[in-house]
């Protein structure tokens, strides 16, 4: 006796590939993940409903710091912020849409 399984059509891409995108399924391989591919992967789905975890993980893949290039950017955007609103809170910019 045969026994058979549905299969549904599916495919993957990468953690790159997926950057801008909003899924309603994903199944992640944390396991394969480098920097801030674990981001990446995690925050493409829309709700923990649609998440299946491949295999275990080293949580050290979840719970790290984030490194300095990343910091340093984090800190120039929020400069960044800063100096947008002063200016804008200054009447320097006028953002109506007349």
């Amino acid at each position: 006796m045969r026994k058979q399984i549905p299969i549904l059509p599916a495919y993957a891409y990468t953690d790159f590939k997926s950057q801008g995108r909003t899924l309603d399924f994903v199944i992640v391989d944390l396991a394969t993940a480098r920097g801030q591919g674990v981001y990446v992967m995690l925050s493409r789905v829309k709700s923990l409903k649609g998440l299946a975890i491949l295999r275990w993980f080293p949580p050290t893949k979840v719970f790290q710091r984030v490194s300095q290039e990343m910091r340093t950017e984090l800190e120039r955007i929020s400069l960044l912020d800063a100096a947008t609103t002063l200016q804008y809170d200054n009447g320097e910019y006028d953002l109506r849409l007349d």
